[in-house]
């Protein structure tokens, strides 16, 4: 009896030619997905710590007022009125913020999926930045606690086993298993625009399909582990914490995360033979 083995070479070859078709072949595509990345990082980033300052000033003002609050009825007054303003602005803090995070990220993310998709017929207009705000807020609420539960169990059961190191794989393939379910959700609503076939791409393409991308995700791996170098560079900078984090976001995961749109995308374009991509 023959066995025949998957054309792994041939496999191989694709994947390895097709690494830098984001930076010949779609050029174009991946410096503008890299511009928009970059100011969506950046002002992610000045507005994450801007709530995280503020909360930090109420709390450093509050301090002083409660450890004096047994001294006089006007200090506990002013304790507690501080106490109820913190927890406000926290709460609002909580909600607003990453609200208003998403609605940068499905803006930001929509214009470049429009660009890659190059689908005349899909403008993203309100109604469709809308319906991918859902999308994504859906996504977002869903899966955060589900793989959080997940990661948060096998670090248990490795901690309990002695098995470290094998949370730490176990981690990597959660982030590439959510990064791939995310993309392929991105690149179906990018052709459809709708919320429901988008999710249930979800299931037809990103789990039924997900073999074809194993070896093009530990590529992908790779070039991650590489271009990180750069930031034992950045970390030399005589610069801010602040503008270290930009700086990051700028020369690191922008254009990383351009790369890896444009990769994935063109091997899901094979698989579910939908509309060309260039």
């Amino acid at each position: 009896m023959t066995i025949k083995l998957p054309n792994f070479p041939k496999s191989l070859k694709e994947s390895f030619a097709r690494l830098a078709k984001p930076l010949t072949s779609f050029k174009e595509k991946f410096l503008l997905s890299w511009v928009y990345d970059s100011v969506f990082y950046s002002v992610i980033v000045l507005l994450f710590l801007q709530a995280f300052a503020m909360l930090a000033n109420q709390l450093l003002t509050l301090q002083p007022l409660v450890n004096q609050a047994a001294v006089s009825a006007e200090l506990a007054a002013q304790a507690a009125a501080g106490m109820t303003k913190l927890v406000w602005t926290t709460g609002a803090s909580v909600i607003l913020v990453p609200l208003f995070a998403l609605a940068l990220y499905s803006l930001f993310k929509g214009a470049i999926w429009r660009m890659i998709a190059e689908n005349k017929a899909a403008k993203f207009g309100w109604k469709p930045f809308w319906k991918f705000f859902l999308l994504n807020l859906i996504w977002y609420v869903v899966s955060v606690p589900v793989f959080a539960g997940w990661l948060a169990l096998i670090f248990y059961l490795a901690a309990l086993f002695g098995v470290a190191w094998l949370a730490w794989i176990v981690l990597v393939l959660s982030i590439l298993l959510w990064l791939h379910l995310l993309i392929t959700m991105h690149y179906s609503f990018a052709h459809n625009q709708k919320i429901s076939k988008s999710l249930a791409s979800i299931f037809k393409v990103g789990f039924a399909r997900i073999g074809g991308f194993v070896l093009p995700y530990a590529l992908a791996v790779i070039v991650f582990w590489i271009w990180s170098q750069l930031w034992a560079a950045l970390a030399r900078l005589n610069i801010s914490p602040k503008l270290q984090l930009i700086a990051a976001s700028v020369v690191i995961i922008a254009p990383f995360a351009a790369w890896l749109r444009i990769y994935i995308a063109e091997g899901l374009k094979e698989i579910t033979g939908r509309v060309k991509f260039k």
